[in-house]
């Protein structure tokens, strides 16, 4: 009966560091409308003034865009390199922002 009750603890032991692991990385994904501020800001940058903010907008929410938001940013990238894009005042803080 010792033996029986030792097995279950070492893979508790082994899969509940696991799981918290995975369930960090989880949350640490960004969400939808995170990605859409981040493209926001990313046009309006590289636009350097030349579109107004109902056009940069206009464009940050095209189909396409929440398609991309969706299949792109919020699978792959981290919520610190969205937030670094949605916060970034300058091309160089967005060239920054990419390696996070």
């Amino acid at each position: 009966m010792g033996n029986r009750c030792r097995w279950p603890r070492r893979v508790v032991c082994l899969l509940l560091p696991l799981l918290l692991f995975l369930g960090s990385a989880c949350k640490a994904r960004p969400n939808e409308e995170e990605c859409l501020q981040a493209l926001e800001n990313t046009i309006r940058l590289r636009a350097r003034g030349r579109l107004t903010d109902e056009q940069v907008r206009s464009l940050s929410r095209t189909t396409l865009s929440r398609q991309m938001a969706r299949k792109i940013c919020v699978e792959e990238r981290s919520r610190d390199s969205v937030r670094c894009e949605m916060e970034a005042g300058s091309l160089e803080e967005l060239a920054r922002c990419q390696t996070l």
